[in-house]
């Protein structure tokens, strides 16, 4: 499985190759953590996040998971940053 550090134009994810169809092909991998969506990966053209390029692509590479999953990956992600901050470990 793939970093969501890094960037990739063509990537395998579960033995199969996957090409985003952004035109640019600069689409960054990045991970998202918000209560609807906690550790999901998407793909997001890099142009569009930092000029104001119409490219605008953007194409999850999870599936969206049932809420039980979402409410208890979120609950484990607010107790972690809540004892890294106690034990001042927070960024």
């Amino acid at each position: 499985m793939s970093s969501s550090s890094e960037s990739y134009n063509t990537v395998a994810i579960y033995g199969v190759e996957v090409n985003p169809p952004c035109l640019c092909r600069n689409q960054p991998l990045s991970k998202l953590w918000k209560p609807n969506n906690p550790a999901r990966r998407f793909y997001n053209c890099a142009k569009s996040m930092i000029s104001n390029d119409n490219c605008n692509f953007f194409q999850w590479l999870d599936p969206a998971l049932p809420k039980y999953y979402k409410d208890t990956l979120w609950n484990m992600k607010l107790r972690i940053d809540d004892l890294l901050v106690r034990n001042g470990l927070s960024c």
